[in-house]
């Protein structure tokens, strides 16, 4: 991920009991210790930095969403409860990072974190941003039958190709594995 270290906890137990040359006992163990010291202090000093993000959610709502694409991206995060939030309508999901940026609703976390951790370009971001925007106008809908404000269950469509939308959505990915660049995006 973005801020993991390369090395597991495994490895580190390897490292520390790994057997030294012959007649450099002392100076293996001293260097050993000193390694896993650095190692240590830098995964407390990246965790510090990277747990900047913070997303309130529920399994309920869309936050698994933006949970789904932070683990992908290698974006570390921290998870808290629905609620107390920011959201002005009292929501989830709702995202804070650090220095005070606060972001409500699923989609503009997405495109929020896409463009902070994973952007390199307006083209780059021109090619996922409205599929996020299509996503959270139109698929939430095919996928469960929802209607804005009834948040209950209705049945799907996405099992329907006659469905103009989800016969073009065929089509499209007929033709490609990704829906916008050559890999996993926000898209």
């Amino acid at each position: 991920g973005l801020y993991q270290t390369a090395l597991s906890a495994d490895d580190l137990r390897a490292l520390r009991f790994a057997t030294p040359p012959p007649g450099r006992f002392a100076l293996s163990v001293l260097a050993t210790t000193f390694a896993l010291s650095v190692l240590m202090a830098l995964a407390i000093l990246v965790n510090t930095f990277a747990m900047a993000v913070t997303l309130h959610g529920t399994p309920q709502s869309r936050s698994p969403l933006v949970n789904w694409f932070a683990i992908e991206a290698g974006i570390p995060f921290t998870m808290a409860p629905p609620r107390p939030s920011n959201h002005p309508f009292d929501q989830v999901p709702f995202l804070t990072d650090d220095g005070g940026v606060e972001v409500f609703e699923s989609g503009a976390c997405l495109l929020y974190l896409a463009d902070k951790y994973a952007s390199s370009s307006a083209e780059e971001r021109a090619a996922w941003t409205p599929w996020v925007v299509w996503a959270n106008s139109e698929l939430d809908g095919l996928c469960f039958g929802a209607v804005p404000g009834d948040h209950r269950v209705r049945g799907e469509s996405m099992s329907k190709p006659e469905v103009r939308s989800v016969g073009r959505l065929d089509q499209i990915l007929g033709g490609r594995e990704w829906l916008g660049g050559d890999g996993f995006s926000v898209a």
